[in-house]
């Protein structure tokens, strides 16, 4: 909310999130032989995915997560990064983590 009442003052502010947890990022099909990454996400890309149903991320665990970098960007926020502590500097550089952008 703030994001936008400085954008309708024409105050630009590139603002970030992080979700640290115990895992490397979202998944799709996570542990399961064909599980995959999910790197780098559009807005788009995330909703898309998060609104399937059945929603391929659990309540418990990861759905959360993405639905709180689904708002942030929704709200005007520049990216949103979910990563394990000692993986964030590999998150940034696109090579752990999922990051969730505009």
């Amino acid at each position: 909310m703030l994001l936008k009442r400085a954008k309708a003052r024409g105050v630009e502010y590139q603002v970030t999130l992080t979700i640290f947890t115990g895992e490397d990022g979202a998944k799709l099909n996570y542990q399961k032989p064909d599980q995959q990454d999910l790197r780098k996400l559009t807005i788009k890309e995330a909703e898309e995915i998060f609104n399937r149903k059945p929603c391929p991320f659990p309540a418990g665990s990861m759905g959360p997560k993405i639905k709180a970098a689904i708002k942030f960007i929704q709200d005007g926020g520049h990216a949103a990064y979910i990563s394990k502590t000692e993986l964030f500097d590999k998150t940034l550089a696109g090579t752990a983590g999922t990051t969730i952008v505009p």
